[in-house]
């Protein structure tokens, strides 16, 4: 096997072993999140209720979409965890896919150029028969 395409095995299993921890990584934010999400509302639902208390007006926000207005020094408790952890919960997972793109080119480019040398030369030797 040539060693551009050697290289180009290993940049495309770099790039997929990239690719997949940041798939775990994401996928361990999601569920901490939702676990959070859920303690929220556990939360909310075991709040007293009663005519003296004012929550049934104002219940407990759970939802990160809801809370993403908020800055983690507005929020408390375990809203803020939810303040914290939503806008960093796809972060890494776009920065390993950006980061497997560069290897995939960085160890595909010998393969490319080389392939495109290979069809020059098919080229140039196609017009020298031909003249």
């Amino acid at each position: 096997m040539d060693k551009s395409i050697k290289l180009a095995v290993a940049g495309l299993a770099l790039a997929s072993v990239a690719i997949g921890g940041g798939y775990l990584v994401r996928c361990n934010e999601e569920s901490a999140l939702e676990a959070l999400v859920t303690r929220c509302k556990a939360e909310a639902l075991s709040a007293p209720k009663g005519p003296w208390l004012n929550y049934q007006k104002a219940p407990l926000i759970c939802e990160p979409t809801e809370l993403s207005g908020l800055s983690p020094k507005d929020a408390v408790g375990i809203q803020r965890d939810i303040v914290v952890l939503a806008p960093s919960a796809g972060r890494i997972f776009r920065f390993s896919t950006l980061v497997a793109a560069a290897l995939l080119a960085f160890f595909c480019a010998p393969y490319a150029w080389y392939f495109l040398l290979r069809r020059v030369r098919e080229i140039s030797s196609a017009v020298r028969n031909d003249a």
